[in-house]
């Protein structure tokens, strides 16, 4: 993870846990911005389960969960929509509250913006907190390009990595996008 201003809220907010308002956190912001292994890191400190949205649509609630009393929900705006998903979320979060547990949802908007059509769960969302990884500034895209070359093991020189940062698009996914190319 490449830290930076665009994060430092959102790192606040999960050194905060337990603390967040009704035991669960909105994580969101754009594609390769980092929520991901941001989670990762929260959800091994914490020992919480890292659960897929996608795989909420034919799942009971507890089978999901197993032991954990905290979770991690990567992609979780992907139950909007879906009546079976939406409910096993629903019941999800109810679980983890009656159990005295947390629930991080991550997304690529605030889990109060989805387009949940369950009243309880909607409800639930918005009573969330929520926070944002910002747009990231010029030393962050740096940072995120050489790594994302040095993870494919390509050695480029730092003005190679300026050059490219100062004429691409001035997100996380161009960064990782221009590696990958």
């Amino acid at each position: 993870f490449v830290p930076g201003a665009c994060s430092e809220e959102a790192r606040a907010w999960l050194a905060r846990w337990p603390d967040w308002p009704s035991g669960r956190l909105g994580l969101w912001g754009p594609e390769g911005s980092g929520k991901s292994h941001l989670a990762a890191i929260w959800a091994a400190r914490v020992g919480a389960a890292i659960l897929p949205g996608a795989a909420f649509a034919g799942a009971e609630a507890p089978g999901l969960l197993g032991e954990a009393l905290h979770a991690a929900i990567e992609d979780a705006e992907q139950t909007a929509g879906d009546p079976n998903a939406e409910r096993t979320l629903f019941h999800l979060l109810n679980l983890l509250a009656e159990a005295g547990g947390t629930a991080l949802l991550i997304g690529r908007a605030p889990p109060a913006r989805w387009p949940v059509r369950l009243p309880d769960l909607r409800s639930r969302l918005a009573a969330s907190g929520a926070v944002a990884i910002a747009a990231p500034d010029q030393a962050v895209l740096a940072a995120v390009l050489a790594k994302a070359l040095a993870d494919r093991q390509l050695a480029v020189e730092p003005t190679v990595v300026a050059y490219l940062v100062a004429r691409l698009p001035r997100t996380f996914a161009a960064m990782q996008q221009a590696a990958a190319a």
